[in-house]
């Protein structure tokens, strides 16, 4: 499933997880807000019986009170539920389900404190590397889509501040992949930082200009590039990538 503005995509697909497909058959998981209509459609309710209200996908495999030893499929429905309870323990437990950080950070910007401050103390030793040693960089690269989309939320900041917050980080490598990420935010996102951190050599933020389809990028890295070069003289490398620049504005180093 691709996301979708209507939440009944999301209840599909949780009734299939439910049934015991496999999350990666069910949700791509590159698109953000696929995560986003699962969420959302994990939690829409049907009259059932003596009154009580109940997603679709309960009829099918209702859940036990602790989500540990669900397998992945059922562990999303957990970290989606209707009961804050349940989403809270879920969000504490999921790193043993990897495939389902997306929820963690869609969690981070839970409506419920509880449920919100757990999956934030969780998100943070992660990108630390506490949670999994490392530095976490990784970790952090890989949930940018979904930080971003996230991060337009209300309370949905925290991500995005913890993501700035590791890419700002001049102890920890510069993830590279992201100034070439197939998704235009994620982009967007990381030319700025990186110009605002000084990642980039002169050349570099040239050639991104001559070459991405992006005016935004384009003009971003045009202006960084002639801003970088030495006393306002910009040397070959950074003038012939320019002069060469899709967007007019970048063709026209000053």
């Amino acid at each position: 499933m691709r996301g979708d503005d209507d939440p009944r995509a999301g209840e599909a697909a949780a009734v299939r997880l439910a049934r015991g497909e496999a999350v990666e058959s069910v949700l791509d998981a590159d698109d953000p807000a696929a995560w986003l209509a699962l969420d959302a459609g994990a939690r829409r309710g049907t009259w059932w019986h003596a009154g009580a209200v109940r997603a679709e996908w309960e009829h099918v495999a209702p859940l036990p009170d602790d989500p540990a030893g669900l397998d992945a499929s059922r562990y999303a429905l957990a970290l989606c539920h209707r009961d804050g309870r349940l989403r809270e323990a879920a969000v504490r437990g999921v790193l043993g389900h990897p495939s389902l950080l997306p929820l963690l950070v869609v969690g981070a910007a839970d409506w419920g404190a509880p449920v919100r401050q757990a999956a934030r103390q969780v998100l943070r030793d992660l990108v630390d590397g506490d949670a999994v040693g490392g530095d976490g960089v990784e970790t952090a690269v890989a949930l940018t889509p979904v930080i971003l989309v996230v991060g337009r939320r209300e309370r949905g900041g925290f991500a995005v501040a913890l993501l700035d917050e590791v890419l700002r980080d001049p102890s920890r490598v510069w993830p590279a992949a992201l100034l070439t990420h197939g998704d235009l935010a994620v982009r967007r996102h990381a030319h700025r930082l990186a110009v605002e951190t000084g990642r980039l050599s002169p050349a570099e933020p040239a050639r991104t200009a001559a070459g991405d389809a992006d005016t935004v990028v384009q003009a971003l890295c045009a202006d960084a590039a002639l801003a970088a070069a030495p006393e306002g003289r910009p040397c070959e490398e950074v003038v012939g990538p320019l002069l060469g620049a899709r967007s007019p504005r970048a063709g026209r180093p000053e």
